[in-house]
């Protein structure tokens, strides 16, 4: 700790009073938990929700985890946020809102067919993605984009997938995705610094997206 309190290259996080007790013992119980989890849910034997409690409460009652080492992994503000944006993705289905919106993306792309309305609800995605988390981007725009598809009369598998790579392609600002802000101040990056990369970076994404969607669900 001394030797790298004032270093430029290392930034302390936090301390470790005592060395964390590795028992490895318990991996083989954890890789099998799991993979009877995927099989579970893979042959339909029982849906995902039910066969990841399942599998927690294995690892509990085989002390592969511990209650107080599970608690410090739970992203607490994380799952908040996602179940914030699920209210609002309700109340826009419920409220006629996401018809509303969806009503408008077709009048503003309608000289653009079903593409101008993939490329538009990827801008917005991305556009959300940058500034809250991907899951909520991703529950926010689901419904407008049913909507969209409904009156297009399209696959809305177009749209999911649109939303799926656009809320995962946060580039463009520290704050889009954990790992933007991780490497923000130890890197000494600029906002600007993610602009210029990112920027390019989601168009790229975008034409790809765009293409690809084109060819293999509207195509």
């Amino acid at each position: 700790m001394k030797r790298w309190s004032n270093s430029n290259d290392f930034y302390l996080l936090s301390t470790i009073d005592e060395p964390e007790i590795i028992n490895t013992k318990k991996s083989p119980i954890a890789i099998i938990t799991l993979l009877l989890m995927i099989a579970l849910a893979a042959f339909e034997i029982l849906p995902m929700f039910q066969a990841a409690v399942l599998a927690v409460v294995a690892l509990f009652l085989t002390g592969t985890v511990s209650f107080e080492g599970a608690r410090k992994y739970i992203q607490f503000d994380v799952l908040l946020v996602i179940a914030c944006a699920i209210g609002i993705g309700i109340a826009l289905e419920s409220t006629g809102a996401a018809a509303l919106i969806a009503n408008q993306f077709i009048l503003l792309t309608q000289g653009f067919g079903i593409l101008g309305a993939v490329f538009v609800v990827y801008l917005l995605t991305s556009f959300f993605t940058e500034i809250i988390t991907n899951n909520a981007a991703a529950v926010l725009m689901f419904p407008i984009s049913l909507h969209i598809a409904d009156q297009l009369a399209v696959d809305p598998m177009a749209f999911f997938v649109t939303i799926a790579i656009a809320a995962s392609a946060s580039f463009a600002t520290p704050i889009g995705y954990q790992t933007n802000l991780i490497v923000y101040g130890p890197g000494g990056y600029r906002f600007s610094d993610y602009l210029k990369v990112g920027i390019p970076l989601n168009i790229i994404y975008l034409i790809i997206t765009v293409t690809i969607v084109n060819f293999v669900w509207v195509g």
